[in-house]
């Protein structure tokens, strides 16, 4: 039996690499957090996010409960990056 692998790939210019840090990933992966930092001192944090399937959505809770993870943790990412 074979185990799923799930890869993300962020595609950047060559120039970006060196102002880029990967912060989290989150729940199993699902909400990746990239800080970038622009030339005039500002930070942006970039998060993608996979949502649930919709194969959980027959199952609201269980939906809802994987969402909340995603929220949270997009929560954290920006208190962390505020505070540093």
């Amino acid at each position: 039996m074979c185990e799923a692998v799930e890869v993300l790939v962020f595609l950047s210019r060559k120039e970006l690499t060196n102002k880029m840090k990967i912060l989290q990933s989150g729940v199993v992966g699902r909400c990746p957090a990239i800080l970038v930092d622009a030339d005039d001192g500002r930070q942006f944090v970039l998060i993608n996010v996979y949502f649930p399937c919709s194969e959980t959505v027959k199952n609201s809770s269980i939906y809802f409960n994987e969402l909340g993870h995603c929220v949270g943790f997009i929560e954290d990412c920006l208190i962390f990056v505020h505070k540093s």
